[in-house]
């Protein structure tokens, strides 16, 4: 009936939309450098916070913020994510008291680092490296992009799971006239059906995409506290720590993960610290992504292994 086509016409509208939404690539990983990540994991030692004062976690953040204004505001130009007077406006920073390891980006030009990061990391490099991938969010737009990937995720997703209802209703002989019938109970199913699936898209967009951006800020930062004079070998120092923390290595992401493994951050990091965060060609690299990163995992043979913790 029209009913079933409208909402036929709808689904076929809303997966165009959703094919229309590119996300950048990540660096592909070999097995050698998959495996090279996981042996500097696993020789890893342990870290243990230190005592570190609200003020002065604001005053080292600020000493390292200014090295890298400059720096990111060059990128932010060069990037063309966001206009060139965005780029220029000026960057907000806190530190939140929290023992928790967590820094995020939020507003126009705004970064967040908790006094539980500062109290771990080992270096000003290391410092650099979580706030000028803070950069890189805003510097790609991620925040604006995970709005309109949430908002078509919602839509894809609640117009497929009610437009499966509607043709299933459809072919089991559910029918209904509200000139002469009370129709609600149909209204309900695809009304539930849409929200449930509205809430299924949003939550499988949002995360699938959000991996691939993580990995975009990652190769953002690289470039940016390179050119401020910092380490990025030092800098990375950090996620061969992070990538054994618990004990249990996961080596590759999978599909419904917000954030690459730790092990993945570490190979690809180790990528641009050897051959430059600008040298590559994405194109050439998106090519060989999906042979490179299926033939390190057949290496790795496993989604964990277990770390031998060092003292």
């Amino acid at each position: 009936n029209n009913f079933s086509v409208n909402w036929v016409l709808i689904l076929a509208t809303a997966c165009c939309l959703c094919g229309c939404a590119s996300a950048p690539p990540m660096i592909p990983i070999s097995s050698a450098d998959a495996r090279e990540a996981l042996e500097i994991i696993q020789s890893t030692g342990k870290r243990y916070p230190a005592e570190i004062t609200h003020a002065d976690a604001e005053e080292k953040t600020l000493l390292i913020v200014n090295r890298l204004i400059a720096h990111a505001n060059r990128k932010c130009v060069e990037y063309g994510e966001l206009s060139a007077d965005r780029c220029r406006s000026p960057w907000e920073y806190r530190v939140s008291q929290d023992s928790d390891f967590n820094a995020f980006a939020y507003g126009k030009k705004s970064i967040a680092v908790t006094t539980g990061a500062l109290s771990l990391v080992k270096s000003d490099d290391e410092l650099a490296f979580i706030l000028a991938h803070e950069f890189g969010h805003h510097i790609a737009n991620h925040l604006s992009e995970q709005k309109m990937r949430s908002y078509v995720g919602e839509l894809v997703g609640g117009v497929l799971s009610a437009g499966v209802t509607v043709l299933v209703a459809g072919a089991l002989g559910l029918e209904c006239n509200p000139e002469f019938e009370d129709c609600d109970y149909l209204t309900d199913l695809v009304s539930d059906s849409f929200e449930t699936g509205a809430i299924a898209g949003r939550e499988v967009a949002v995360m699938r995409y959000s991996r691939q951006q993580e990995a975009e800020a990652d190769r953002i930062a690289a470039d940016i506290i390179s050119s401020a004079g910092f380490n990025l070998d030092r800098a990375i120092e950090l996620y061969a720590y992070l990538g054994g923390v618990d004990g249990n290595i996961a080596t590759f992401s999978s599909f419904g993960d917000s954030h690459p493994t730790d092990l993945e951050r570490l190979a690809q990091l180790r990528i641009f610290s050897k051959w430059g965060a600008d040298s590559h060609s994405f194109a050439n690299l998106r090519a060989s992504a999906e042979d490179n990163n299926s033939k390190a995992q057949i290496a790795l043979g496993r989604k964990s292994v277990t770390k031998g913790h060092d003292e």
